[in-house]
């Protein structure tokens, strides 16, 4: 059976859906935040972060925020808001595309090799982690997500299915492989 923690020295998270979720969502595009600072981090979300923290897992955000591009908020709201989130969650390897192919912003209207399903967000926070594909996970709800792991040459898991095995990987009690009679005390 897999062990996320042995198995992993980096996991990258996608933010929105997969940590976070919009409290309002944007007027005619609910994908996207009304403003920056909408949003809440998800219910059971905390203690699983502190579980890998504690079991020396790096930890990064790779993020598409589109809304940037179709001036839904501004670059430097979001960017601090994105912060802001990591910062809650613990998490200090950061990295956010606001590029979007039909964005209509002039600025952000085109094709990113960091924009995910590009693997480029999923390099560098690898790059910063000083982590390899191989024992690199990545974690969103999305298909971009997805293709992003395997442009990268990473593993993938759903939000859900991760965080339902990391569930059960903390309750588990571990169970010593020596038999109790052969303790000398």
């Amino acid at each position: 059976m897999s062990n996320i923690t042995t198995d992993h020295d980096l996991i990258i998270f996608d933010l929105n859906g997969t940590l976070v979720d919009p409290r309002i969502g944007a007027k005619n595009k609910p994908q996207f935040r009304a403003h920056a600072h909408d949003w809440r981090i998800k219910d059971g979300v905390f203690e699983p972060l502190r579980y890998l923290r504690a079991n020396h897992v790096q930890l990064a955000i790779a993020t598409n925020q589109g809304g940037v591009a179709f001036g839904i908020t501004e670059p430097l709201d979001m960017q601090h808001a994105i912060m802001d989130a990591a910062y809650a969650l613990g998490i200090y390897i950061v990295h956010f595309c606001f590029d979007h192919p039909d964005g209509s912003k002039p600025r952000w209207r085109h094709e990113s090799e960091y924009r995910k399903p590009a693997p480029g967000m999923l390099f560098r926070a690898m790059t910063d982690a000083h982590a390899i594909p191989e024992r690199t996970l990545m974690v969103g709800d999305r298909d971009e997500d997805r293709e992003a792991a395997l442009h990268a040459e990473c593993q993938f898991m759903t939000a859900t299915d991760f965080f339902t095995a990391l569930h059960k990987q903390m309750t588990q009690v571990p169970q010593s492989t020596v038999p109790e009679e052969d303790f000398p005390f």
